[in-house]
């Protein structure tokens, strides 16, 4: 896997969780590398084909509260990158606003219990979870982290980097 020194400005223990949890997202999705590179701008992520992954500062202070967040981040590029979806695909619930992505929250949840991505029980898995109201909302507030009260309100067919 190609490491980028850029990253360095991240913590050591951030360093350390973000290289086991790119290594594992490269399995799950099947991919044989990825650059992330953490860039000090204001902006959240987003990838470049073939395998690319660019952090700001947005990411960094969802890092700094969620964990669990700033991964989901990163599973939604890796989708980008592994599987070729754009943006804003409203049967999957894959949004580019992060309070909206629950397409890349249930492939992140579902990276935990298994080793590789599947389609059909990652969109079973969407369907039950967005029946759970509580499940939703958990997801909606932590996908606010990190971003600018201004963006919130954003009209939803803006672009979000």
């Amino acid at each position: 896997m190609g490491w980028v020194k850029k990253v360095k400005r991240l913590s050591c223990g951030s360093r350390e969780m973000l290289r086991e949890f790119l290594l594992r997202c490269l399995q799950y999705f099947n991919l044989g590398s990825v650059h992330f590179t953490y860039v000090d701008k204001d902006f959240d992520i987003y990838c470049e084909f073939p395998n690319r992954i660019y952090a700001g500062q947005w990411w960094k202070k969802a890092l700094e509260k969620s964990e669990d967040e700033a991964k989901k981040r990163i599973v939604h590029e890796f989708i980008h990158l592994a599987l070729g979806l754009p943006d804003n695909l409203i049967e999957f619930c894959y949004f580019s606003h992060p309070w909206n992505d629950f397409f890349s929250a249930v492939v992140y949840e579902d990276m935990q219990k298994h080793k590789r991505f599947d389609w059909m029980r990652v969109l079973s898995a969407l369907k039950e979870k967005l029946q759970d109201k509580g499940w939703v909302k958990r997801w909606q507030e932590s996908g606010k982290l990190g971003w600018p009260e201004t963006k919130l309100t954003a009209p939803s067919s803006g672009v979000s980097r």
